[in-house]
C-alpha cells in the first residue's frame, strides 16, 4: 500500500502540478513509512534461461508448435482402459473377496 501511494504523490510531482495540487496520501501511516523510499528502487533482474528457452517461454503455443516439431503440450495423454479381461482387475477383485471373509 505504501508503494502505491509513494508512486502517485511522485507521480503528480513530475507532471508539474503545483504545489497544492500535489497528491495527499490517505495512509494514515504514510509519514512513518517514509524510510522505505530508498529501498523502493527498481533493479533490472538477469535471466538464468538461455536465449533460446527465454523466448520458446515468451511465445503463445502455435508459435512453439510451428518453430518445433514434435507432439504438443497441450496435447491429451491417452487414459488406459481397463475391461474384464484385464487379470490384475481380476486379481484385485479376489484380493478384496478373500480380506473381507
Amino acid at each position: 500500500m505504501y508503494r502505491k501511494e509513494a508512486l502517485k504523490v511522485q507521480a503528480s510531482m513530475r507532471s508539474g502540478a503545483a504545489a497544492e495540487d500535489v497528491f495527499v496520501p490517505s495512509l494514515w501511516y504514510y509519514n512513518r513509512m517514509r524510510f522505505l523510499e530508498d529501498q523502493m528502487e527498481v533493479r533490472e533482474s538477469l535471466s538464468k534461461l538461455p536465449s533460446s528457452l527465454s523466448s520458446t517461454l515468451h511465445s503463445t503455443p502455435a508459435e512453439a508448435s510451428e518453430d518445433q516439431p514434435g507432439p504438443s503440450i497441450l496435447e491429451e495423454m491417452e487414459e488406459p482402459s481397463w475391461s474384464q479381461e484385464d487379470p490384475s482387475q481380476d486379481e484385485a477383485l479376489e484380493c478384496g473377496t478373500q480380506e473381507e471373509a
